[in-house]
């Protein structure tokens, strides 16, 4: 966290009213014919409880925060709200654009299974973007880049970076089984719309997933992608994070879900910045 130290120099303000509008003020208080560091040490001596006094060795530390202290961005026609979450900068809102960032446009999946060779999008149920769109895992590692310049999806290690953060200890092997880890971090990161307390301003909500094949996954759900493909699955799957409605997986809708993806699944995508 970088940190901008404004020093202040001596400041004080009397509550007796020295100065101007006191007549009987002589800023020569020990009588030796010099105003100097003298006379204020004898006026802090004999009346510092009537001072509020900042000392000139005392600091204002101002924190310039991951997002450089704004709050949006705008991409495309929309405008996304933004947050600080440790020493990171996340959207807080999911992706929602049909272009990568050179302006070149990415492919609409239709029905069936989305290609392998290139990246595409979709809208849940083709009609609710309510919640951000959907992309396919190509999308993103795609070297245009589907978030704004200067911002980029998540890889593997900037999660667990970011759940650590929470307090979530990270999966410690590669990829055998999904995990829910955590304990109330996954409703502290959902919206309060979402039975949530937002607390970390990450405001989460459920935008639903495709798989493969071209099924909708129920709305109770919010599935990100991560950058990072699981050698060990062939590269075929690659990580990523996921919350869950509590009625709609009791026990786990308070927890995290580290898991694994199908690379031509749908999926939400929070950008994070460079």
């Amino acid at each position: 966290m970088k940190k901008l130290l404004l020093v202040l120099g001596l400041a004080a303000t009397s509550a007796i009213g020295f100065g101007q509008n006191n007549p009987n003020y002589n800023p020569d208080y020990n009588g030796n014919n010099h105003v100097d560091t003298g006379d204020l040490l004898g006026l802090l001596a004999e009346f510092g409880n009537e001072f509020n006094f900042i000392s000139p060795c005392d600091s204002i530390v101002v924190e310039e925060n991951a997002c450089s202290n704004e709050n949006f961005v705008s991409y495309y026609g929309y405008t996304y709200d933004i947050v600080t979450i440790g020493n990171q900068c996340w959207f807080a809102e999911n992706l929602r654009t049909d272009k990568y960032s050179n302006g070149d446009v990415i492919p609409y999946w239709f029905q069936g299974s989305p290609s392998t060779n290139e990246g595409q999008y979709c809208v849940y149920e083709h009609s609710n973007d309510e919640n951000g769109y959907l992309y396919t895992y190509y999308t993103t590692i795609d070297t245009r880049n589907v978030c704004p310049s200067g911002w980029h999806v998540p890889n593997n290690t900037e999660w667990n970076i970011f759940g650590e953060y929470l307090g979530v200890d990270s999966l410690e092997t590669d990829y055998n089984s999904s995990e829910w880890l955590g304990t109330n971090q996954g409703t502290e990161l959902k919206s309060i719309n979402w039975e949530g307390t937002n607390e970390w301003g990450f405001n989460a909500l459920p935008g639903g997933s495709r798989g493969m094949l071209g099924n909708w996954g129920l709305l109770t759900w919010a599935r990100w992608w991560s950058s990072s493909v699981i050698p060990s699955t062939g590269g075929d799957v690659s990580w990523g994070r996921a919350l869950v409605s509590p009625n709609q997986s009791p026990g786990n809708g308070s927890k995290i879900w580290y898991t694994g993806f199908n690379n031509q699944d749908g999926l939400s995508i929070r950008c994070i910045k460079d």
